[in-house]
């Protein structure tokens, strides 16, 4: 069995080195924090939905009593210090590190959680998608329209971008607004948006809607230089892009003047991972409990921080998954399709995997799990990004 009590102080070593200034009282409690779902991650009722927060307090390894726990947790959900927007550095640092990177997509999109509304960065990876910041907002509590609070996540991710970093940012139909596609030239940011097929462009002097422009079936096709709407016109490319079997095709916009960067087969197939963001959604809300979790007051707050601390219990379960070990004990937890669905016969994610490791004490002896937890940490403090120090096997 782990001595998670032993494991209490890594995690508080990583904290402490990847989150610069972070609060000592909020990186314990948010160690316990970690732990607790760990734990909880191994379970049934997380893995269908049923989380609670008096379950999360049970969970954490502190001596008190169970009624001492509960109210423990509930005062730190309610810590004002305890600030997830200032987290988004130490992510990119712990995914990441400092190796400069080519390109870099970051998908955003939208997800309720028992009435409260959050917002997503994430990064692709092995048919996942890694979060890296979020914002929650209760539409019944809102004092600014959802356009600033969206401008205003967007912005403070632009703004604690690495320089080594070049990002691109993948958003669906939702944000296909002539002011934010401004914004993002104004601040020089790569885009993919999906356009709605209703959209207005100025193609060879004429003005249509997106989904009067010609296109075939299995190509791209890409228009440069496209006035988009009559009103605060904005020159962009278009990138239309139809498969069999597409209800409709993705009519996709990226700035002009970027084709070097952004090629049109490299804009389908970085548009194409955005559907990953949807599977890390059902992985939080199923797999990982969040859809039973009942928050009375101050909603918004304390989702979005529990939500911050599952995240990085995500990051490290599906990197799990996905490294040599996870590999290694597929073939002995894993019942395969007899036929193949959505291009594999894989019943078992890289996240299951991952839990399945924490789970079963005869799969993987515990020094070897506690020895791989340890080098992940050290990796990390050493300035080495988590996506890079941990090799899976192809899909």
């Amino acid at each position: 069995m782990i001595d998670w009590q032993a494991r209490y102080f890594d995690f508080l070593s990583l904290l402490e080195k990847t989150f610069i200034g972070i609060r000592k009282t909020v990186a314990k409690n948010l160690s316990h924090l970690l732990i607790a779902f760990f734990l909880l991650s191994r379970g049934e009722p997380a893995r269908n939905g049923r989380i609670s927060i008096s379950a999360i307090s049970r969970a954490m390894i502190v001596k008190a009593k169970p009624k001492n726990r509960y109210k423990r947790l509930n005062r730190f959900l309610d810590n004002p210090r305890f600030n997830i927007e200032a987290m988004v550095p130490g992510f990119l640092y712990l995914i990441f590190g400092e190796e400069p990177l080519a390109l870099v997509p970051l998908i955003f999109d939208q997800t309720t959680i028992r009435g409260v509304e959050v917002l997503y960065c994430s990064v692709p990876f092995e048919g996942r998608a890694l979060p890296i910041g979020l914002t929650t907002f209760e539409y019944g509590s809102i004092e600014v329209s959802q356009n600033t609070i969206e401008w205003c996540f967007f912005k403070h991710l632009i703004d604690h971008l690495p320089d080594w970093m070049l990002a691109v940012f993948i958003l669906d139909r939702g944000y296909s607004r002539i002011d934010l596609l401004h914004d993002f030239n104004q601040h020089k940011v790569l885009f993919i948006v999906r356009g709605r097929r209703n959209v207005s462009v100025k193609i060879g002097g004429r003005w249509l809607s997106l989904g009067r422009l010609r296109h075939r079936v299995g190509k791209a096709v890409r228009y440069r230089n496209v006035l988009l709407r009559h009103n605060k016109s904005e020159l962009a490319d278009i990138i239309i892009y139809r498969e069999k079997g597409f209800k409709e095709p993705w009519f996709l916009i990226v700035p002009a003047g970027v084709e070097e960067v952004l090629s049109t087969e490299k804009v389908v197939e970085l548009y194409r991972e955005r559907m990953q963001i949807e599977v890390k959604f059902r992985d939080l809300k199923t797999h990982l409990g969040v859809r039973g979790l009942q928050l009375e007051v101050r909603k918004g707050e304390r989702l979005g921080r529990l939500l911050i601390a599952l995240a990085l219990v995500y990051i490290i379960l599906v990197i799990l998954g996905a490294g040599e070990l996870g590999a290694e004990i597929r073939p002995l937890v894993e019942v395969l399709r007899p036929r193949a669905r959505h291009g594999t016969r894989r019943t078992l994610s890289v996240l299951l995997i991952g839990c399945r490791l924490l789970d079963d004490p005869f799969l993987v002896p515990v020094k070897i799990i506690i020895d791989l937890l340890k080098q992940m940490i050290s990796l990390v403090i050493q300035r080495k990004g988590l996506i890079n120090i941990l090799h899976s096997q192809p899909p």
